[in-house]
């Protein structure tokens, strides 16, 4: 048997540092990858409303059509608890702000636990707030 082959002293420590290392780095990975995943969705959110707000802009206000696929919009996008608390929702003449206000939670996975060895995802609830405003052009 070649000198190669023979089981070293000690070599199990030789291991474990990397092992904890990729363990923990798979840990941070995987939390980054949720808060990524919430950020895309919180600027899904935004982009609705941008598109929103440019209707509201020709039309002087929120329309009940445009108000009911707004709300079906964000219900995809994953935005929950949707109010329009603040929105221009009645006509605005020429020239006058309209605004429009989405408030609401974004549910997603989150790390949760008090301690290293505790930690688990548990699905959370983030609330979004998103204001636009713009002047009517109708």
């Amino acid at each position: 048997m070649g000198r190669w082959m023979r089981k070293r002293q000690g070599s199990a420590m030789d291991v474990l540092p990397p092992v904890v290392c990729m363990l923990a780095l798979s840990i941070v990975m995987l939390a980054y990858l949720n808060i990524m995943e919430l950020v895309n969705r919180r600027e899904d959110v935004g982009q609705i409303a941008r598109q929103y707000i440019l209707r509201m802009e020709t039309a002087g206000c929120l329309g009940p059509q445009d108000r009911a696929a707004m709300l079906h919009a964000l219900a995809e996008a994953g935005l929950e608890s949707v109010t329009l608390d603040g929105t221009t929702l009645s006509g605005a003449g020429y020239g006058n702000p309209v605004v429009l206000c989405i408030s609401g939670e974004l549910a997603a996975e989150g790390v949760a636990g008090g301690s290293l060895f505790r930690m688990a995802f548990a699905r959370q609830a983030f609330r979004v707030r998103v204001t636009k405003m713009s002047t009517a052009k109708n």
